[in-house]
């Protein structure tokens, strides 16, 4: 019987670092951004639209098949212990949908880190490159680049206006839910990796495993640019250790600023 337990997370805050690190556990499996709660959203959301279901209750039908879809999902999996990876956990559908498909007691691994930071990393990895995934939909909805720092407050706003704000968003409905969480933060998780690691075992009530800092490795592979973005956005370094600049090297003054002092998990 495997045990399935969640990993969300703000974008650029360690979440493949720390997935290739618990891939090191021989009893555990991490996979790369799964579709797992897409699939249970999509089905669970036409319940109520299909002709059969409005005709008659099969909702214990859709109930049981959904439970069993979910072992079949990770079936060829050797590995007990399941942690299914992707950043829309911790939001209230998806609890909502965990709870009802896969276990009356979920538990989120969900990293974090500061929203400068974030955004810091997010302009050091397109660097001057004009062809990239934030540029061209801002080119999309018809936003003007210039090629200077206004182009990075643009960038951040774009970032904040998506997928940053909406982990954000996550994280909130995921605090006020009160489901058991455990919060990983970036900086502790370089500084101190097998700390952080012996913690998240405690959290999920499995004993402690020696991790090789030194020689990380990702398992399992994924093809970005099918997604429409970076090839290297979810690199990982072999060695756990911090390189990136400090925000204020990297962003406007503007941006700085303006999306600065919003980790308001840190306040719980």
């Amino acid at each position: 019987m495997k045990s399935i337990y969640f990993l969300g997370g703000l974008p650029r805050s360690g979440n493949t670092l720390l997935s290739a690190l618990l891939n090191q556990n021989p009893d555990i499996y991490v996979p790369p951004i799964s579709p797992l709660l897409e699939h249970l959203s999509i089905i669970d959301n036409n319940l109520n639209s299909h002709e059969a279901t409005l005709s008659a209750d099969f909702n214990n039908n859709t109930l049981c098949g959904l439970k069993e879809y979910v072992k079949g999902f990770y079936g060829n999996v050797k590995e007990s212990i399941i942690i299914d990876r992707n950043k829309a956990w911790g939001s209230k559908d998806s609890i909502f949908n965990a709870c009802k498909y896969i276990t009356d007691t979920p538990k989120i691994i969900f990293t974090v880190r500061d929203i400068p930071s974030i955004l810091a990393s997010f302009v050091s990895l397109l660097g001057d490159s004009e062809d990239n995934f934030i540029d061209n939909n801002l080119r999309n909805i018809g936003v003007k680049l210039y090629g200077d720092q206004t182009q990075n407050d643009l960038r951040c706003d774009w970032l904040m206006n998506g997928q940053v704000g909406l982990g954000l968003a996550n994280l909130t409905e995921l605090l006020q839910l009160q489901v058991a969480t455990c919060l990983v933060e970036y900086d502790d998780l370089v500084n101190d990796p097998q700390k952080e690691l012996n913690d998240i075992y405690d959290f999920l009530g499995l004993p402690h495993f020696k991790h090789d800092v030194n020689n990380v490795e990702k398992k399992e592979q994924e093809n970005l640019i099918n997604a429409g973005l970076p090839a290297n956005l979810h690199d990982v370094r072999k060695e756990v250790k911090k390189v990136s600049l400090h925000p204020n090297l990297v962003l406007p003054l503007h941006s700085q600023n303006k999306y600065s002092g919003l980790e308001f998990w840190r306040n719980k």
